[in-house]
């Protein structure tokens, strides 16, 4: 606590009159055997910032107590014996105050009060959407100190996304009951989080791209109450593929998805899956015309790459770009097997999908409804050591998992078209698959799926598949037949 100047007592009385504290007013006395309770009161001419301490106590030590004008507690401290006692910086709004102090027993008790009153800084936050402050919130958090009170309820926080994302906050260190809200754009409340008395406050919103307001609002409390928000926004690991042009952002562990509609098809064109490319984190979608496209994956805009892949009518394609030379493969259930190179927008035309003569689906016709890359990370184009990955499928007919190649590649290469059977995935998986496998900066690599609506996580060993949840969008499940992981 700052030290300004100090009054030595010969004698506290019951009630000690401070008058203006605006700044540190020391008190060195005792408790006489008659007087069990000291009160010092104080007067702020404006919104402050105060705090208390009550130190050097001997005997059983003393309580200390911070009282509003109407003698309502607003904050207290009584710890064992004549340890010090203290009440946290706390902001208060002009009027007169007291602080109480009080011993067990009729022993005489020295104490040293301090008490330190400086003017409040400036309210940063605005009282409406309209005068908001402006704030930029990544992934590291970000914390806003300020206060509300009965005459300043509101504080209002803005949020631009320019892409879909995670909103985390927490409202902590309250001196006092506050709300937490989020409104959208139009003010409609999309979230919000109220607990009582002192406790703190949490949301977590997966949220799409545009404009957000945090409000924090005074709760069931007539005085002050200081907080610190801590907020971070990170982007959403999974996008999917919703069967009527639309993409799903979510979480594994918060599968309530915002949707994006994608425009800039080609009329009666639907995209059949989507995926994103390690080189730029660009987001790719492959047409029922076989057209590719890249998508914005904020505003879902679709633009036109290159010419179309010639598809057998009517067949499921799906789509994942190679890390390694940074080319897209392309298969589906007619045993087709692509590979476009984005550096030369060459498209190869590869062997047909077929189980390899040593595996034990061989003879059986493969129905590969969805891929994925294992190691999915950005390379640098010619660095060495090669990384090498693992082309992975889903069999819908057999519901199993499959390799396109031999793991890593080598000695088979994918190219080839040759499949080998990793194990059953233990679910009936339809036609309409997502499949995506998402590598950490660690280089470990989680894979998930979609059917239905039903989201699960694929043991890349075995193939078991574990359900994690139903992707919804505003509380109705949603059918997910594609899906991309974003990198890291």
């Amino acid at each position: 606590m700052p030290s300004d100047k100090s009054k030595i007592s010969a004698k506290a009385r019951p009630l000690n009159q401070v008058g203006l504290l605006d700044s540190l007013e020391t008190f060195s006395d005792s408790f006489a055997p008659s007087n069990g309770t000291i009160r010092y009161r104080f007067r702020l001419s404006s919104s402050s910032t105060f705090q208390s301490s009550l130190s050097g106590l001997s005997g059983n030590g003393a309580s200390l107590e911070l009282l509003g004008s109407n003698n309502r507690r607003i904050a207290f401290s009584n710890r064992p014996g004549r340890q010090s006692e203290s009440i946290s910086p706390r902001a208060l709004e002009a009027g007169t105050y007291t602080i109480q102090l009080r011993r067990p027993g009729r022993s005489r008790i020295r104490y040293t009060l301090n008490l330190f009153a400086t003017a409040a800084e400036p309210d940063l936050a605005g009282n409406d959407q309209a005068s908001a402050r402006a704030i930029t919130v990544g992934a590291t958090p970000s914390s806003f100190i300020d206060a509300v009170s009965p005459s300043d309820a509101n504080d209002f926080y803005r949020v631009d996304l320019a892409t879909s994302g995670n909103l985390s906050l927490n409202l902590s260190g309250l001196t006092g009951n506050a709300n937490l809200r989020v409104l959208n754009n139009s003010g409609t409340e999309i979230g919000s989080s109220a607990t009582a008395d002192t406790a703190s406050e949490s949301l977590n919103l997966n949220l799409a791209s545009g404009s957000y307001f945090v409000q924090v609002l005074q709760g069931a409390s007539d005085v002050n109450t200081s907080y610190s928000l801590t907020a971070s926004v990170t982007p959403l690991k999974l996008i999917g593929l919703g069967g009527n042009n639309t993409l799903l952002a979510f979480n594994p562990n918060n599968t309530n998805a915002v949707s994006v509609n994608v425009t800039g098809l080609g009329a009666g064109e639907t995209l059949q899956d989507i995926d994103f490319r390690p080189l730029d984190q660009q987001l790719l979608g492959l047409s029922s015309s076989g057209q590719i496209y890249t998508i914005d994956a904020g505003t879902g805009v679709a633009t036109r790459v290159g010419n179309p892949i010639t598809l057998t009518a009517g067949a499921r394609s799906s789509i994942d770009v190679n890390p390694v030379p940074n080319a897209l493969r392309v298969v589906n259930d007619a045993e087709q097997n692509f590979r476009f190179v984005f550096a030369t927008s060459i498209l190869n035309t590869d062997p047909n999908l077929v189980y390899d003569t040593t595996d034990a689906a061989n003879g059986q016709n493969p129905n590969i409804v969805s891929i994925a890359y294992s190691n999915n990370f950005a390379r640098t184009p010619g660095a060495t050591p090669v990384i090498p990955t693992t082309l992975y499928g889903i069999d819908s007919t057999r519901d199993a998992l499959v390799i396109q190649g031999s793991t890593t590649g080598a000695p088979v290469n994918p190219n080839t078209g040759r499949l080998f059977t990793i194990g059953t995935l233990g679910i009936d998986f339809g036609q309409n698959v997502g499949f995506d496998i998402f590598t950490d900066t660690n280089r470990v690599d989680t894979a998930y799926a979609t059917n239905g609506a039903d989201l699960f996580n694929i043991n890349l060993s075995t193939g078991v598949a574990n359900r994690l949840g139903s992707v919804t969008v505003n509380g109705t499940a949603t059918n997910v037949i594609g899906i991309a992981a974003r990198l890291p």
